[in-house]
């Protein structure tokens, strides 16, 4: 902080000089070196300078020198976006995503009239699936704050076809790279004030490159998967919690009548309770599966290191399960994976690359999982993608299904993570492997991790409350959407050592 001012200046004619490198797409020496060789060092340097510089506490003069210094470095993000190979996979890296979280984060901490720092104008933060965690707990924003404000505005401008032309250079982001940027929110919010324009939204289609359209088309369908606008409301109605008194009257009456039906159905549930001890008694119920059907096929307790070895073939012995089956689907499993491996696969059903495969795996080297039908040979499948679900270290367990009526899901927790509809069936045939940790595609990274179980019912499409029996107990007990769940916490028998529920 002390040495800012002094070295604001020399740091200030760096910047301008990769911004000069790094908008010159077509150039040579510097810049091509800069584009090819250094261009991911470039680029996480900076973001940390900038993160740095947001970060330590100046007064007086030094203000000047650290919005200086911040808008430089914002500047020379925005125009690494415009080159092809700073694009991918520079900033749509885990890392430059992570920077970029932190550098909002640190913008949104910041005191009221600091200098806005517009990193969601950036190529990395062009895509659903880097924009949707910042709705989450862990990432969460002062939901009345500028930051959030311009996260959602960016969301809409993805969904919309903006183009990134637009963003870098027209007047309307208000971004001006020679002055500190203050009040961004405010210009924007009189923007959204007015009604949108059809004309001009359709004439804004004209400006996006070849990739900026294939792009939108996914992003769309990523916003649709990842139940974006759920998300959304249930992000933007938390800045009403405790403000308005309609609201909590609401809360108190559904309190009142969730406490009315909890009473109402003690005696039921109790009666259930002891049926269902009687029969566990008499040998009725079947491996505890609360669905009643006995699964497919089940194993548990597979660990990989990441060798390309390691996969196992659930049609080989000792497992030996019957590879011909198809129809409606559902698969459970538990998994952590270790490491982020280029499409590391949990598991892939199929005779080749493809021919009616059935995929699981991590989206390319990133958090995104997908759950994947293949028919026939011809690349033709269906998809659910859901973004930023998988995190290192961390185990949690996912339902996979597909029923007759064409929707896919995948849920976690009880809670549907993401949904497709105007699917197909699994293909009813032999599939040659059952592979778990590895995959049928050529160029694809082992699993690296551990899997706890693996249960698949084949003639089915399971609900969350329908195998809560083959779950872990503390996925049992972290499910809040099923009513069973909440009766078992809250309306068990008491005893003398009971403690409070949960």
């Amino acid at each position: 902080a002390s040495r800012l001012p002094e070295t604001t200046v020399l740091v200030e004619k760096l910047v301008d000089q990769m911004v000069k490198f790094g908008s010159d797409p077509a150039g040579s020496g510097a810049s091509s070196s800069l584009r090819l060789e250094h261009g991911n060092e470039v680029v996480m340097t900076i973001s940390e300078a900038l993160l740095l510089n947001l970060t330590v506490s100046v007064t007086g003069a030094k203000l000047a020198a650290k919005a200086v210094l911040t808008n430089k470095c914002v500047a020379f993000l925005l125009a690494a976006g415009k080159v092809p190979e700073l694009r991918k996979p520079i900033m749509l890296s885990a890392e430059y995503r992570s920077k970029l979280e932190q550098i909002l984060k640190a913008e949104d901490e910041s005191r009221p009239g600091e200098i806005d720092v517009p990193l969601e104008l950036t190529w990395g933060a062009r895509f659903i699936e880097a924009l949707m965690p910042f709705f989450s707990s862990h990432a969460r924003f002062r939901v009345r704050g500028k930051v959030a404000f311009r996260i959602v505005k960016r969301v809409a401008d993805i969904l919309a076809g903006r183009s990134y032309a637009a963003d870098c250079e027209g007047p309307t982001n208000g971004f001006d790279s020679d002055s500190p940027n203050r009040g961004l929110a405010l210009r924007l919010s009189k923007e959204e004030r007015e009604m949108w324009d059809d004309d001009e939204l359709k004439s804004s289609l004209g400006y996006l490159d070849d990739n900026e359209k294939e792009e939108r088309a996914d992003q769309q369908v990523m916003f649709a998967q990842a139940n974006g606008v759920t998300r959304i409301f249930q992000f933007l109605t938390s800045a009403f919690h405790g403000k308005d008194p309609t609201e909590k009257l609401r809360e108190v009456n559904s309190l009142q009548e969730a406490e009315q039906f909890l009473e109402a159905s003690k005696p039921d549930f109790q009666q259930e309770q002891q049926n269902n001890l009687e029969a566990s008694r008499d040998g009725g119920v079947a491996n505890s599966h609360t669905s009643g059907i006995k699964p497919f096929l089940e194993v548990d307790n597979l660990v990989f290191s990441g060798h390309s070895h390691e996969g196992v073939d659930l049609v080989d012995p000792p497992y030996s399960f019957p590879s011909e089956f198809g129809g409606e689907l559902s698969i459970l499993f538990s998994a952590r994976w270790d490491a982020l491996q280029n499409w590391s696969t949990v598991l892939d059903f199929g005779s080749g690359a493809p021919q009616n495969n059935i995929l699981i795996a991590n989206v390319g080297r990133t958090g995104n999982l997908i759950f994947q039908v293949y028919i026939g040979s011809k690349r033709l499948s269906k998809k659910v993608i859901v973004p930023d679900c998988i995190c290192i270290g961390e185990t949690n367990t996912y339902l996979c299904t597909v029923s007759k009526s064409g929707l896919m899901q995948v849920l976690c927790g009880g809670h549907v993570l993401g949904e497709k509809y105007d699917c197909w069936l699994p293909s009813t045939c032999v599939r040659e492997h059952l592979y778990i940790g590895k995959s049928n595609f050529p160029a694809v990274d082992p699993f690296r991790g551990e899997i706890s179980f693996l249960k698949v019912w084949v003639g089915a499409a399971l609900q969350w409350q329908d195998i809560l029996g083959d779950l872990p107990e503390q996925d049992t007990e972290s499910h809040d959407a099923s009513t069973t769940s909440i009766i078992k916490t809250l309306l068990r028998p008491q005893t003398d050592e009971e403690r409070p529920a949960r």
